[in-house]
């Protein structure tokens, strides 16, 4: 099967009757981009299963972002998951399930902009500034 993206919601498909729908794309204009990433929960169905999982913006995955070399990249993440059960369990047992982070793969910015340690707990946001390097 394919993996394709999907709206938020119960959506009753499957990869042979839908076609790739094209991921919103939000770019950048002089030198700038601030873009704004809700995270939430969705349910979403196939005809074999339905499951439950993240969400930027409504949808999964989330929006693309385009940058060029030199620009300021502002992504401000707001948590609107469930504080429910997120400090409960063992400490050798997965723990703060509805906390979340945002880590730069494969941009070349500083350990300082991209703080991999960051916690954003639920109803918390944080705003990430990376400034990617002109020789990117």
């Amino acid at each position: 099967s394919v993996v394709f993206p999907l709206a938020a919601g119960k959506i009753l498909a499957s990869s042979r009757d839908l076609p790739l729908r094209q991921l919103e794309e939000v770019v950048a204009a002089n030198g700038q981009l601030r873009v704004r990433l809700e995270v939430g929960v969705a349910e979403f169905c196939l005809p074999e299963t339905c499951f439950w999982t993240r969400v930027y913006n409504g949808t999964s995955p989330g929006p693309t972002l385009r940058v060029t070399p030199g620009t300021t990249l502002e992504i401000e993440v707001v948590n609107t998951l469930s504080p429910k059960d997120n400090d409960k369990g063992r400490v050798d047992n997965f723990r703060r399930l509805n906390s979340t982070n945002l880590h730069a793969h494969g941009l070349h910015v500083s350990p300082y902009e991209d703080d991999v340690a960051t916690r954003i707990d639920p109803g918390e946001s944080h705003v990430y500034r990376y400034h990617v390097p002109l020789f990117h």
